[in-house]
């Protein structure tokens, strides 16, 4: 992979730096002890905003410590309907090296 890194969101490049963000604001026992779980829809839906409908995806990630459990309760983040759960698998462990990436398409909403 070259230096420049692709940023699996592309509507909202920042998304990499909120999780990092994240995890460098809460006690942790140890990076290795960590996992980055990412569930994104299996299939982009259609949202009404204000200038019309948009095609989405919706990505929820948690971060959890081995040692004591959930450090990091579930987000919901909306991405391009371009990204996939594939992309996402393939991608974010490059930017997190060191803890654990779980990528899958299990994603409920209440």
């Amino acid at each position: 992979m070259s230096n420049n890194h692709f940023y699996p969101c592309e509507t909202e490049p920042h998304l990499v730096s909120i999780i990092k963000n994240a995890i460098n604001c809460v006690h942790y026992s140890c990076k290795e002890n960590l996992l980055l779980h990412v569930s994104v829809s299996a299939e982009p839906e259609w949202v009404e905003l204000g200038s019309g409908n948009v095609l989405v995806r919706y990505m929820c990630w948690s971060v959890l410590d081995s040692s004591v459990g959930e450090i990091i309760p579930p987000t919901v983040e909306v991405l391009s309907d371009r990204i996939t759960e594939q992309q996402l698998a393939d991608e974010l462990p490059a930017f997190f090296e060191g803890i654990a990436v779980i990528v899958d398409d299990d994603i409920e909403f209440d």
